[in-house]
C-alpha cells in the first residue's frame, strides 16, 4: 500500500504515516492529481475523505469506506487520523497514506485486543506492542468552512459526525458517541430553523442523531440524559 519510510508524527512513534501513492497513475506511470496542491489544511476547514481501520494481513486499502466530511479540530475522526491529515492534505489530491497508532489514538474498545496490551513471547521476553492501522484518502479540502451559508456542507458534516458516533458507540466508547451525535444534532438543528432545501432532511437527520445520543446515555448509565 506504501511507499517509502514511515515518518513519526509523535515522538516516540506513538502516531507513524506512511504515505501511499497516488491511485490513479497517467501513462508512463506519472500520476494525474484531480486538484493542483494547496496549503495544508487548518481548523474549521472541511476536508472530505474516506478512512477504514485495516489489518495489515487483509490487504485493504480503505477506499471501499463510504466518503465523509468532517471539520478540521472537531474531533469528528479518531485523533491519530486527524494528525494525518495534517500531512496528507497539501494535496495534490487525491493524497493516500496508513497511519500506525497506539491504541490510545483510535477508536477502539478498551478491551480489544489492541487496546490491552501485548502479551510475552514463549519464554518470556518483551511483550509485543499493538497498534491500529488506519488507511485514509484526502479527496477535497474547503477552506474555512462556513456551516451557516453552506447548508449541503453542514448536511455532510451532520451526516460524518452520526457515523463516527456510530463507530464509537459500537466500540464501547460512549462519551465519544455522545459527543458526535449532540454535534450533529445541533448543526441540524441550524439548518433546520434557517429553512431552505436541506431543512427537511437536517430534521430528520437531528432526530436520529438525537434518539442515537439516548441510546447512549442509556448505555452509560445515564439514564436522565436519555430521557
Amino acid at each position: 500500500r506504501g511507499e517509502g519510510a514511515w515518518t513519526d508524527l509523535l515522538p516516540g512513534g506513538g502516531i507513524r504515516l506512511l504515505r501511499a501513492p497516488p491511485p490513479f497513475p497517467a501513462a508512463g506511470g506519472v500520476a494525474s492529481p484531480s486538484v493542483p496542491p494547496s496549503a495544508e489544511v487548518c481548523v474549521s476547514d472541511a476536508v472530505h475523505l474516506r478512512y477504514a481501520r485495516v489489518s495489515p494481513a487483509d490487504g485493504g486499502d480503505g477506499d471501499d469506506d463510504d466518503p465523509l466530511t468532517i471539520i478540521f479540530g472537531g474531533n469528528d475522526v479518531p485523533p491519530a487520523v486527524e494528525m494525518a491529515l495534517k500531512f496528507l492534505s497539501g494535496g495534490p489530491y487525491p493524497s493516500r497514506g496508513t497511519v500506525r497508532c497506539d491504541p490510545k489514538y483510535a477508536w477502539v474498545s478498551p478491551t480489544s485486543d489492541a487496546a490491552a496490551g501485548g502479551s510475552a513471547p514463549p519464554g518470556g521476553g518483551t511483550p509485543k506492542r499493538r497498534y491500529v492501522d488506519y488507511f485514509l484518502t484526502v479527496l477535497d479540502v474547503t477552506p474555512s468552512a462556513d456551516l451557516e451559508s453552506n447548508t449541503e456542507l453542514a448536511l455532510a458534516v451532520a451526516r460524518g459526525r452520526k457515523r463516527g458516533g456510530t463507530a464509537c458507540l459500537r466500540e464501547g466508547l460512549t462519551s465519544r458517541a455522545l459527543h458526535l451525535y449532540r454535534g450533529g444534532a445541533e448543526v441540524c438543528a441550524a439548518i433546520a430553523s434557517a429553512g431552505g432545501p436541506h431543512a427537511a432532511a437536517a430534521g430528520g437527520l437531528g432526530a436520529a442523531c438525537r434518539n442515537n445520543a439516548s441510546l447512549a446515555c442509556a448505555r452509560a448509565g445515564d439514564y436522565r440524559g436519555a430521557a
